[in-house]
């Protein structure tokens, strides 16, 4: 037996990559294998329990209908092989369990792991009374893909048959014993076993219909066990398709933290004798600060695709405390739409603007930074636990520039013209972002932003 024991592993590269990349579902590829995390390990960090900021981070989670029971700080985790699939590398032999000999019982040669899982995160709808449609929850379903029990021959000897590797929709399970199709993609209306014959006909015949489910985990559009829907798809292990779902918490509100912010720009551009206000007229700032900020970061769930968040069990909750550089964008009130909500879809998509360009500027990625809207008090704040992550965005004037003509043209030049942004401007990756790349206006953005943004005579 080789069975593959649950791997421990230390937290990778700092805090916040344990985090927000090995949090408890997670998953990712190490050592030829595909694992996912089951739980994780650690204290409660004494300077985590101090302070406001954890009071304002448990007032935020219960306003989430989020009970907290306990906050961890992770220090080691534990996983699981998954998906616990194997196909063989030679004659493609499939099987679902746990992996017991190396070697392929049909053919000898090393089975490897299947990287491929089954996931629904469609949204279903239900048709009210009075006409309307009503959205429902998400399934989130996800799991290896289920060997079926046998082909109409009565072989359980499946295999899977992969025509273009670029192409899922090609891949299909196969007897190989008749070597024929398990599913044929010329299925009667996938719900009649008759079509499996080697010429189907037309059938109305639904007998096998509620078995029919076992044979459809590697065809496009099959049932999903969970919903009943025909929303099941087939997704690459490791394509980040579970996010966490977390939450930040600040010591001090927006106005404290700029009271005590060490550098301001339009203080220090027009003591060096250079106007800020062609900065405010074109991007409706009142000011940028850079301040020292302490916040707590909590992962308290996970969200698989669309589905809505799951916290994880037992009340559990993982928190550190952190340090951070921030850069604050201050927006004219006057310049920014009156109702709150729309409010913070512009200074959102600004924040996305500002952290997209970040990392480009200084070198460190755009992994580096984070965000945070405060729409009651028109703040953008993009911040790095990075030595000098923002201090030399804002400290020096031609880096500043450059940051913002870099913002406004990723707005503007997007050849994608939509409304709340996309994969080429204002989207960022989903851990990044509290809202999942939601409630953004990109469009308001580039109509604030509308002026041609010159300097000192030249487009800069």
């Amino acid at each position: 037996m080789i069975r593959l024991p649950n791997s421990i592993f230390t937290r990778t590269s700092s805090p916040q990559g344990a985090l927000f990349h090995y949090f408890p579902f997670s998953i990712y590829e190490y050592r030829e294998h595909i694992w996912r995390v089951t739980e994780l390990h650690g204290g409660t960090a004494r300077e985590l329990m101090e302070g406001n900021a954890v009071k304002n981070l448990l007032r935020k989670l219960l306003d989430k209908g989020v009970d907290v029971q306990m906050f961890i700080t992770p220090t080691i985790g534990e996983s699981e092989v998954f998906p616990e699939a194997w196909v063989c590398s030679s004659c493609g032999y499939y099987i679902v369990e746990e992996l017991r000999r190396r070697e392929c019982p049909r053919c000898r040669s090393e089975m490897q792991q299947y990287p491929f899982i089954i996931t629904c995160d469609e949204w279903t709808e239900q048709k009210e009374p009075t006409g309307q449609i009503r959205r429902l929850e998400p399934c989130g379903y996800i799991a290896p893909p289920r060997k079926p029990k046998s082909c109409r021959c009565g072989s359980n000897e499946i295999g899977v048959v992969i025509y273009d590797r670029n192409d899922l929709h090609t891949m299909h399970l196969v007897c190989k014993r008749c070597q024929n199709s398990v599913l044929p993609s010329n299925m009667c209306d996938r719900r009649c076993m008759a079509c499996m014959l080697p010429n189907p006909k037309p059938c109305s015949n639904n007998r096998y219909a509620k078995q029919i489910e076992i044979f459809s985990d590697v065809e496009p559009a099959s049932f999903c066990p969970s919903c009943m829907q025909p929303t099941k798809r087939l997704t690459p292990a490791t394509s980040n398709i579970v996010s966490p779902v977390y939450i930040l918490a600040f010591e001090d509100d927006t106005p404290a933290i700029v009271r005590k912010a060490e550098f301001r720009v339009k203080e220090d551009l027009e003591d060096k004798g250079v106007p800020f206000n062609h900065i405010e007229k074109v991007f409706g700032l009142s000011n940028v600060v850079l301040a020292k900020i302490t916040l707590i970061s909590c992962v308290y769930g996970y969200r698989i695709g669309n589905a809505n968040p799951i916290p994880f069990p037992d009340g559990k909750a993982y928190a550190i405390a952190e340090n951070v550089s921030a850069a604050i964008f201050l927006f004219d009130a006057a310049r920014l739409s009156a109702d709150l909500e729309e409010r913070e879809k512009i200074l959102h998509a600004a924040s996305h603007a500002f952290l997209q360009t970040a990392g480009y500027i200084t070198g460190l990625g755009i992994g580096a930074y984070r965000e945070s809207v405060d729409a009651v008090n028109c703040a953008a704040m993009v911040f790095s636990v990075e030595a000098g992550g923002c201090e030399v965005l804002v400290r020096e004037p031609s880096k500043l520039l450059t940051w913002l003509r870099r913002a406004r043209a990723l707005v503007h030049e997007c050849k994608n013209d939509c409304n709340d942004g996309c994969g080429f401007c204002v989207f960022i990756p989903n851990w990044q972002c509290q809202m999942f790349n939601h409630n953004l206006n990109r469009r308001e953005l580039k109509e604030l932003w509308s002026e041609r943004f010159l300097f000192g005579g030249e487009m800069v």
